[in-house]
């Protein structure tokens, strides 16, 4: 799949002076949904510091940072944010600063991209001169350097190998194909003398197989909860909701996609730390494209749902458990895969802060922002088959615990079936 540029801010988008703020216009409303699609935030922030946001969403999700750019000269900070799989239609950007800030955003948006954190990035700065180039080296065939650049007065002139697509104060632009690996680097300048800061990201395209489609999650202190998930039209489609519920007992009722039962595939009572408190994964093949209610019900007056869908997948059987209740920074789910380029999905569950992706491991949808359900992938196949792994780490040290499963592509040649689980508790 080829990267594409999508779309960009119509304009800079300027905050008042406070700790959080939101952004809703300058093409917010209608932003274009994408295969494969990724958004780029960049900051220039000036406030009590100066410091860069601590945190950003794109449509309630959160999105990660890939770096922050001090430019003392003219006492700002600049940071540059991404999201996989952004929200489309009407979306608000919003952030939060740990002290009174007023910041200028602009954000750009491209598909086709492969849905891993971006391979590689560079960053530089200077001052008093009328360019900046910063380089990064691509590391896979047809990939894309994106730009995203800041100075101080004027707006910004695209350079060499690169086509801009917001040009300001702050400017984003791109090298368009680059055919083999090589160092690619992005320029900007003006007529006059500025300080600038620059990010140069190279993006590798998507590949064929496996298709993130989309995420949705809750939370409620009820015995029913309701989200709202989109299903895509590509084909070979697998639905696959985590569910978590408090005990006493077994508490889960059901889970249902658009009216339609979904099966049961797993469930499992924690122990230790966390007794009474149960894991349960739900799933449904080929459901139907266009936006249903998830509906998951127990007896519990708390329950959890994290959700994601896939395309173009097929399951094999494998399931093993171990369970292990302490207080961890960490946890490894490992699995065997029996087909070449594999998935690996995984459940999570924690009773403390927010997990950290690690190695190999890619967040998709987080539901709470103390305890909580999350949906981590691999976000590419795995190669040839083996043993493979996702991580999490978070601090501090509490109960965590993981429903990790491989999904195969259909490419393997075998009828689509349920993936199967490997259940990792720490």
């Amino acid at each position: 799949m080829a990267i594409a540029f999508s779309q960009a801010s119509t304009a800079l988008n300027s905050g008042g002076s406070s700790t959080t703020h939101t952004f809703s216009g300058n093409g917010l409303a209608s932003v274009t949904a994408m295969t494969n699609g990724i958004a780029f935030v960049l900051y220039d922030c000036t406030g009590t510091g100066p410091t860069s946001p601590l945190t950003v969403t794109w449509g309630g999700k959160s999105m990660i940072k890939i770096g922050d750019l001090v430019q003392s000269t003219r006492g700002s900070t600049q940071s540059l944010w991404y999201i996989l799989n952004p929200a489309s239609g009407a979306v608000s950007i919003v952030d939060t600063f740990a002290a009174v800030n007023t910041p200028n955003m602009t954000w750009v948006t491209y598909s086709g991209v492969s849905q891993t954190a971006p391979e590689a990035f560079n960053t530089g700065t200077t001052t008093v001169a009328n360019n900046l180039t910063v380089s990064v080296t691509t590391i896979t065939a047809n990939a894309w350097v994106i730009s995203a650049f800041t100075n101080n007065w004027g707006n910004g002139v695209a350079g060499a190998n690169t086509t801009a697509r917001i040009s300001g104060v702050l400017s984003f632009g791109d090298s368009g194909v680059v055919a083999t690996p090589s160092s690619q680097g992005q320029t900007w300048s003006l007529t006059g003398s500025s300080n600038w800061t620059g990010f140069s990201v190279s993006l590798s395209p998507a590949t064929t197989g496996i298709q993130v489609d989309s995420t949705s999650g809750g939370t409620s202190a009820s015995t029913s909860i309701t989200v709202s998930h989109t299903i895509g039209s590509n084909s070979n489609r697998l639905l696959l909701v985590g569910q978590w519920c408090q005990g006493p007992g077994d508490t889960s009722t059901g889970v249902t996609y658009g009216g339609t039962s979904m099966t049961q595939l797993v469930k499992v009572m924690c122990t230790g730390a966390a007794n009474n408190q149960w894991l349960y994964i739900y799933g449904m093949l080929n459901p139907p494209t266009g936006t249903a209610n998830i509906v998951a019900s127990s007896t519990s007056v708390y329950t959890y749902i994290a959700a994601c869908s896939y395309s173009g997948v097929n399951a094999l059987p494998s399931i093993t458990s171990t369970a292990v209740t302490s207080g961890a920074t960490s946890l490894l789910g490992t699995l065997t895969t029996v087909a070449t380029d594999s998935w690996l999905v995984g459940f999570t569950y924690s009773n403390s802060a927010p997990p950290t992706a690690g190695t190999s491991t890619v967040l998709r949808q987080q539901t709470g922002t103390y305890a909580g359900q999350w949906i981590i992938d691999s976000g590419t196949g795995q190669g040839s088959s083996g043993s493979k792994s996702l991580t999490i780490t978070q601090s501090p040290s509490a109960f965590m615990a993981m429903v990790l499963c491989a999904i195969e592509p259909l490419s393997s040649g075998t009828s689509p079936n349920y993936p199967s689980f490997l259940l990792n508790f720490i």
